[in-house]
Formats: C-alpha cells, sequence, structure tokens
C-alpha cells in the first residue's frame, strides 16, 4: 500500500476514534491480504507528525499508542466551545498524585508522612476511579499495607510516553524560580503600563482617575461578593449541636416506627385471640358447664398479658392451676398454625355435639358427662399451644425490630461520618479560594493607588513646568521693558 493512502487511513482512524490507537490496533484495519507491517505504520505517523507540525492539532505517541490532541498553544481558545468548566481537583489531591508518580511504588503511610497530614479515604478513590493509580502489591509489615503506582491512563491522560520523562526535581525547582520572576516582571510590566499616560489638561487627568476608580470600585464589589459567599458556605455549617439533634430525631422516628409496627402485631395478636374466644363460646354451648367459663378466662389472662395489662378482678375465677405439659399434646399439633389448631377444635366440638344429640336420653346423659369432662382437657393444650406460639412469634418480632433499629443508626452514623468527611474538604478549598481572592484583592488595591500616584505626579509636574515658563516670560518682559 502507497505511503500516501496509508496516512490518510491512519489520520482518519485517529480522528473518529478519539482516544489513544496503538499500532497493533492499528494494523487490525486492514485485512489480513493488505495489513501493513510496523515498520509502515510507524513510517506513516512520523509521516504525520511532520505534516502537523504547524497546525492547530498535533499527533503525539503516548505510553500506550497515539492520538491527536490540540495543541496547548490554542487551547484557551478552544476550551470556549464548552460551558462546562474542566474538573479542578484539590491541593491535596495533586500533592499525593506527585509523591505516588515520584516514589512508587508507596504506601498510603508514607505519603502521610512526607506531606504531614492524613490522607483522605475520598483522594485515594478519586485516583483509583479515575484509573491513575492502582494497587501493586502490600508491604510484608504489620497490617499488610497496599502499595500504589501509576497507570498507563495516567501517563495518557499527561502526554507521557514513559516515567522517564517526568521533569526531574532540580527541573522542577528552576521553574518555580523562574515562574516567581516571571510574576515579579509582569507586576513591573503592570505598573509601568499605569505610568504611560499622555494628559493634554488637568481635566484628562480628573476623567482618567475617575475612570481607573470607578472599575477598581467594580472589582472590589465583584470579589466581595465572591468573599461573602465563600464565607456564607463556611460559617453557615451547621454546629455539633444541630448535627446531634438531627442523628436524635431520626432515632426518634426509627423508634416510633418500631413502636407502631409492635402495637400493630399485639392488635393482631389480640383480635385473633378475641375470635378464638368466640368460637369456643358458641361451639360448646350451655351444657358445658364451667369448662367453657373455664376456657374464656385462661384466654383473656392471655390475651392480657398479650397487651401489657394485667387483669384483676373480684369476680374473677381462679386460674386453671396446672396446664398438661407438651409432652401430653397430640401428636402433630406443634406444627399446626393457629388457624389450623382452631378449626380441628371446632371440627371435634361439632363432632361431639352431634354424637350427644343423635345419642338417647338415658344413657346419652352419661357420655355427655364424660365429653364435658373430656373437653377441657382436651381443648385447653391447644389454646395454651397456640397463645404461646403467640408470644414467641412476638419475641422475635420485637427482636428483629431492634436489631434494625440498630442497624440503621449504625448506618446513619457511618454516613453522618462521610459527609462530615467531605465537608471538611470543602471547607478546605474554600479557604484556600478565599484567601487567593484576598490577595488579588489586596494586588488591585495597590496597583490602583499606584496609578492614581502617578497621575497626581504627572500634574504636579505640568503644573510646575507651566508655572516656569510664566516666570521666564514675565523677566523677558520686563528686561524688555528696561
Amino acid at each position: 500500500m502507497e505511503l500516501k493512502k496509508l496516512k490518510q487511513i491512519i489520520e482518519a482512524a485517529l480522528m473518529a476514534s478519539g482516544e489513544v490507537l496503538s499500532v497493533e490496533r492499528l494494523q487490525l484495519l486492514f485485512d489480513d491480504y493488505e495489513k501493513p507491517k510496523s515498520p509502515a505504520i510507524k513510517q506513516a505517523l512520523e509521516s504525520l507528525m511532520e505534516d502537523f507540525s504547524d497546525r492547530g492539532i498535533e499527533l503525539v505517541e503516548v505510553a500506550s499508542g497515539y492520538r491527536l490532541q490540540v495543541r496547548k498553544e490554542v487551547a484557551p481558545w478552544v476550551t470556549r466551545l464548552w460551558d462546562e468548566k474542566p474538573q479542578r481537583y484539590s491541593r491535596a489531591l495533586l500533592e499525593t498524585m506527585s509523591l505516588i508518580a515520584y516514589r512508587q511504588p508507596i504506601t498510603r503511610g508514607d505519603i502521610e508522612d512526607v506531606r504531614g497530614v492524613a490522607v483522605s479515604s475520598q483522594i485515594i478513590r478519586t485516583l483509583l476511579d479515575r484509573e491513575w493509580v492502582r494497587v501493586v502489591g502490600h508491604r510484608d509489615v504489620p497490617g499488610r499495607p497496599a502499595m500504589y503506582a501509576t497507570t498507563k491512563e495516567f501517563l495518557d491522560y499527561f502526554s507521557l510516553k514513559s516515567l522517564d520523562e517526568l521533569p526531574s526535581l532540580d527541573e522542577i525547582r528552576e521553574m518555580d524560580d523562574a515562574n516567581q520572576n516571571l510574576d515579579l516582571i509582569n507586576a513591573e510590566k503592570k505598573a509601568s503600563a499605569t505610568r504611560e499616560y499622555d494628559f493634554d489638561s488637568e481635566e484628562d487627568v480628573a476623567t482618567r482617575g475617575e475612570e481607573v476608580l470607578a472599575e477598581t470600585e467594580l472589582e472590589l464589589e465583584e470579589a466581595q461578593k465572591l468573599i461573602d459567599q465563600v464565607e456564607d458556605n463556611v460559617f453557615n455549617k451547621p454546629s455539633e449541636e444541630e448535627l446531634a439533634a438531627e442523628r436524635e430525631a431520626e432515632r426518634e422516628v426509627v423508634r416510633q416506627k418500631a413502636e407502631e409496627e409492635r402495637l400493630a402485631e399485639e392488635n393482631r395478636l389480640a383480635e385473633m385471640a378475641n375470635k378464638t374466644q368466640q368460637r369456643l363460646s358458641s361451639g360448646l354451648g350451655e351444657d358445658d358447664g364451667p369448662s367453657s367459663v373455664d376456657l374464656a378466662d385462661k384466654i383473656a389472662s392471655h390475651q392480657a398479658r398479650l397487651s401489657g395489662i394485667n387483669l384483676e378482678s373480684e369476680n374473677q375465677k381462679p386460674a386453671v392451676e396446672g396446664v398438661v405439659a407438651e409432652e401430653t399434646v397430640i401428636e402433630g399439633v406443634e406444627e399446626l398454625t393457629l388457624v389450623q389448631q382452631q378449626e380441628r377444635l371446632m371440627q371435634q366440638l361439632m363432632q361431639e355435639e352431634a354424637q350427644r344429640q343423635s345419642s338417647g336420653q338415658g344413657s346419652d346423659q352419661s357420655s355427655d358427662q364424660n365429653l364435658v369432662q373430656s373437653q377441657p382437657e382436651a381443648v385447653e393444650p391447644l389454646v395454651e399451644a397456640s397463645i404461646e406460639a403467640d408470644v414467641e412469634t412476638e419475641m422475635e418480632a420485637e427482636a428483629k425490630a431492634e436489631q434494625e433499629l440498630l442497624e440503621q443508626e449504625a448506618a446513619a452514623e457511618r454516613e453522618l461520618m462521610e459527609q462530615e468527611t467531605l465537608e471538611q474538604e470543602q471547607l478546605e478549598e474554600e479557604l484556600l479560594e478565599k484567601e487567593q481572592l484576598e490577595k488579588e484583592l489586596l494586588e488591585k488595591e495597590r496597583l490602583a493607588e499606584e496609578a492614581l500616584e502617578n497621575e497626581l505626579g504627572l500634574d504636579d509636574e505640568s503644573l510646575d513646568s507651566s508655572s516656569s515658563e510664566n516666570a521666564s516670560n514675565i523677566k523677558k518682559n520686563s528686561l524688555f521693558d528696561d
């Protein structure tokens, strides 16, 4: 394939992909019978680099391959195409990233030793999410802390082929000194620019002074608005008492919800016990004698125990002195639900009532007496077992509600701690911005004062020159008169 055609294909692929493409990835664009070799592709890439040398975009080689990007010289104009501003990173994050890049592999404790402050978990999480760093191992010390190192994505983002292209520490110091000197030169240029005014009259001086004052006042107002906004964000933070009150209110809401659920469960159990009592009362009849009354009293006493009320009455009959042990209950009763136990009880009562009515008058009386005596013995264990099951169910529900309440409180505490950490970081950033704004404000005030002083100095010089000219003219006139 011709070099010109190969360059066109590679250029179009890089432009369309918008990402880094390696030589191997570019080879996959071609069929097997026309696939160019690596040297041919590299030759085409080098030729493209020369073609883009005097354009607004450039072809650069990074760690993962090649990509097209905007030249940094024209970036300030190109960025105006997007309304969204680029993401700003905090000073703490940039310092952490620099330490990992220059001292990798490095642990979190090593970073904290160098910086002198604790490293936030949010910073490490951000670097991992951006895929700028990764865990390369664990140091063989107690606790086995993770060791972090940079990735290819980090090199691609900063347009580096390898870590060797990072500036050395000596170069960084030289750049810092050069930046400081450049700042001084720019300040001197601004100061000298304020002195280069050519005024023809006093009115021009006064007009220029008013314009400078108006511009300075406008800039001061804008700076003051920004400072007020930062102070509102910093000082309007809720106090510890307010945060504690909010946490207590959340806990109270959770407690109320658990209490409402418990009361609803008690009401449901009480309603179920009432239905059981009504069925027993309607099924036994008047001829059952004291057995139905004893059962009704027993159900009422258990219902009162569930709702937390102690039934004490003068006319209350003595409770049944003993409850038949669970071993005497018929097989399979423990495995039945409360409704099934009630249905079985009603069926037994109806069958016994039908047998009693169908039997003879003489012999039936003795069998009825035996039935009345046997009914309490068969019914009481069933009722007792069902009520005990309800009590156990209620206790389990209360324990589950308490456990859920504790889990919710722990989750709320963790969320509040994370929120406080984020707010602290935002507070530090806002304080730094406030200090920067104050410095800029002071610099503008100083420049404005220098401009006014220069203008007033020019005014005085013009007045002195005019007065000296008048004096010389008067002297000449006096000589001519003589």
